[in-house]
């Protein structure tokens, strides 16, 4: 997950490059009713009270980019698909290389590993509307990688509660 962080103002820079804040990624991300926490991954470049290796917890609204792995395929990670939209293909290539990961289709942020999509909806495409905002640009109309594994145990049980209420 990356959060944005910042110090205390008695603590800002007084460097005229210094924002006063930094977007850092943090690992072995948590979900604590109001708090999102998480270890910083690298060491922060202006920021002084912060440092690699610390724990950190923010309110949800500090988070700005996820991104996971299961399996070699990268899902979210916004950030990478938008740099990659500005690469000709040997850039492609380097780029994934430099991963080692499957990224997905260029400019798709993929939620969930192909492997873990119904079949129908693998075959048809999702049966529920497209969320805006999912791709940075549509190389292609199929919606496959959209289906949560939620919405796709939870369809039967959603289509049966209306028939079982007298509706249609």
């Amino acid at each position: 997950m990356k959060i944005v962080l910042s110090d205390p103002p008695d603590l800002r820079s007084i460097h005229p490059n210094d924002l006063g804040r930094e977007y850092m990624w943090v690992s072995d991300v948590a979900f604590h009713g109001q708090q999102v926490r998480g270890v910083l991954l690298n060491q922060p470049d202006s920021l002084k009270s912060y440092n690699d290796g610390d724990e950190v917890s923010v309110p949800p609204e500090q988070m700005v980019n996820w991104a996971y792995s299961v399996m070699s395929e990268v899902c979210g990670e916004l950030t990478v698909q938008m740099m990659r939209l500005g690469m000709d293909e040997k850039e492609l290539k380097a780029h994934a290389d430099a991963w080692g990961m499957d990224l997905g289709v260029l400019g798709r942020i993929r939620l969930v590993p192909q492997n873990y999509l119904h079949e129908e909806v693998k075959s048809k495409g999702s049966l529920l509307p497209e969320p805006e905002g999912l791709f940075v640009h549509r190389p292609s109309k199929q919606g496959s990688e959209l289906e949560q594994p939620m919405s796709i145990s939870m369809r039967e049980s959603l289509v049966e509660q209306p028939q079982e209420a007298g509706g249609s």
